[in-house]
């Protein structure tokens, strides 16, 4: 779901596409850090 997160990475979309949404969101990241690196 490009766009719906922003910013995403393609690896992030990929391991949402694999692994569900629910398991992104438990992953220990800060979604409103623009200048993060991939969680995954």
């Amino acid at each position: 779901m490009p766009g719906r997160f922003n910013p995403t990475y393609a690896i992030e979309r990929e391991y949402i596409a694999e692994k569900r949404l629910e398991a992104f969101w438990k992953l220990e990241w800060d979604p409103y850090d623009v200048a993060r690196n991939p969680a995954v």
